[in-house]
């Protein structure tokens, strides 16, 4: 895996599209590799790596991620899993390397469920959208710089969630995050469509009114 400057140091911005006001600028790497590491999804796709609560009886804050493979394991931040007792977020990117079962810090993203769906969990393929995911990452950094822990603050990422559903007029049974997504799909297909990846894309800057509001980045255009 490369290191951050190396891979902004060969980046390149590519031409802007916009669709439905938002603008996206491709980041293009100039000196493309490969990975020797599998995504969340790969993993969980082969059997080689699982996520499970931590017992019977479960944290909100944490889950047991079990990495049985032979290759490193990325995990990224504000990636959500969907299952067992209640969806969660994860709290920060880790790379859990081979062989290893790590307790990883997580967010809840569905208060009003904390009842068993299945034992394992699966990826949604969605991330926190980025406003709440934002707020999320400062609070971490606070607990981080606090006490060392990982921790967000739970009843803020609830509320965010809470106003994003209600702006949106989205009904949800067990106030989940996935039910938003769920309710916009065909609108986030269109947007999905509109923003095609370019070859050796690797990130993306993302504005809304001539403003930046985010950056998605990675070493490689497979993890992107």
């Amino acid at each position: 895996m490369q290191t951050i400057s190396d891979t902004i140091n060969h980046l390149h911005v590519g031409d802007a599209t916009t669709f439905e006001g938002l603008t996206v600028f491709p980041l293009i790497h100039e000196q493309p590799h490969g990975k020797d590491y599998l995504t969340l999804d790969e993993a969980l796709a082969q059997g080689s790596a699982r996520v499970t609560e931590v017992s019977d009886s479960g944290q909100v804050s944490k889950l047991l991620f079990k990495n049985g493979g032979d290759s490193r394991v990325l995990l990224v931040d504000g990636d959500e899993l969907v299952g067992a007792k209640q969806d969660r977020i994860i709290n920060l990117t880790i790379l859990v390397p081979a062989g290893t079962e790590l307790e990883i810090p997580v967010s809840c993203v569905e208060a009003g469920r904390w009842s068993r769906r299945s034992d394992e969990f699966r990826s949604s393929e969605r991330a926190m959208y980025s406003r709440a995911r934002a707020r999320k990452v400062m609070q971490v950094t606070e607990s981080l710089k606090r006490s060392g822990d990982r921790r967000s603050d739970q009843s803020e990422v609830w509320s965010d969630i809470s106003q994003c559903k209600e702006s949106l007029s989205v009904n949800s049974p067990t106030d989940a995050m996935s039910d938003i997504y769920d309710n916009f799909e065909p609108f986030l297909k269109r947007c999905k469509k509109a923003f095609k990846a370019q070859h050796d894309q690797v990130g993306m800057l993302f504005a809304v009114g001539g403003k930046i509001q985010g950056l998605e980045l990675f070493d490689n255009s497979q993890t992107f």
